[in-house]
């Protein structure tokens, strides 16, 4: 009888205590903590930067010291010139890239550290972070600051988020015609190929009540035909919007802050010897092609000479 007592006490003890709580919510007395999820952390890094970055499109929302910077200035005229751009990226060791490498942010977010540079040369940006899996809305957050710092907008190729009327050059310089031609090459294989795509009779002959195949009505109104057929045309006519390309090159232990300089080999002046020489001589012998028709004349003047 005492522990029945005892646990009908607690219960009770409980059920009070939780019905006060209540009132206290229900008069505005006591509010809950609310527990910090990943996307509440998320968006309190990404909204203020996307807020700075939308407001660099319009002179009314930015200060008056910044309403006549040139957010471009930094980007080199070669970029807008794709002969250009792709002769001078081609070189092992171009200054395009260089420069670029050397202009890196580093980034503290909810997901870990990251470290953000632009790749000339694959036209997205790149970046090292512990976590292999970062959301895309971080790592274009990330790009709006680079873009931003740098003065470099026109790297941003984000057409969800651009408006409209600014959006950037690049996009139609690099991308959509290499989409264009891929799709040209694609239909050319397509025409080209000898086997047929041929219709699976059996899948549209299902009856949807059943589940089994059969030469059946399909139940479905043309109402419903005509609403498919309007997205499917819809979405067909719709270009797709471009986005930015981010690259893992790995975690951060994997990032050196130092460039690799080439040291240059000490040459005396003015000292030579016979030695030397010969070792010289030896290695350019080594390195040339000699034929087997001048390799048997030679042995035939070596045979003459001991004679």
């Amino acid at each position: 009888m005492v522990n029945l007592f005892v646990k009908l006490y607690n219960h009770t003890y409980y059920y009070v205590f939780f019905l006060f709580l209540r009132l206290a919510y229900l008069l505005g007395l006591y509010v809950p903590k609310k527990t910090e999820t990943f996307l509440d952390m998320d968006h309190k890094y990404t909204s203020p930067l996307k807020t700075k970055f939308l407001a660099t499109f319009d002179n009314e929302g930015q200060k008056e010291s910044t309403k006549n910077t040139n957010y471009n200035e930094n980007i080199d005229s070669i970029f807008y010139d794709k002969k250009a751009f792709v002769v001078c990226v081609t070189e092992p060791d171009n200054h395009v890239e260089k420069i670029w490498k050397t202009r890196i942010i580093f980034e503290y977010t909810a997901r870990g550290n990251i470290i953000m540079f632009y790749d000339a040369y694959k036209l997205g940006f790149s970046f090292y972070c512990d976590q292999k899996v970062v959301s895309y809305d971080i790592l274009n957050a990330a790009a709006m600051k680079y873009v931003t710092l740098f003065r470099c907008r026109d790297f941003f190729i984000d057409e969800t988020i651009t408006p409209p009327e600014k959006s950037s050059p690049f996009v139609k310089l690099y991308f959509t015609e290499e989409k264009k031609e891929v799709k040209e090459a694609n239909d050319k294989k397509m025409e080209n190929n000898p086997f047929a795509k041929l219709r699976n009779y059996a899948k549209e002959n299902i009856n949807e009540k059943t589940g089994k195949y059969g030469n059946l009505s399909k139940m479905v109104t043309k109402n419903s035909d005509k609403t498919t057929d309007e997205k499917n045309e819809k979405n067909a006519n719709e270009p797709e919007k471009m986005k930015n390309k981010f690259l893992y090159l790995g975690k951060i232990n994997n990032f050196t802050m130092t460039q690799f300089v080439e040291k240059k080999r000490k040459v005396l002046a003015k000292f030579t010897s016979p030695l030397l020489e010969n070792i010289k001589i030896d290695a350019n012998v080594q390195k040339e092609q000699i034929s087997y028709k001048t390799f048997k004349n030679f042995l035939k003047t070596s045979k003459t000479m001991v004679e």
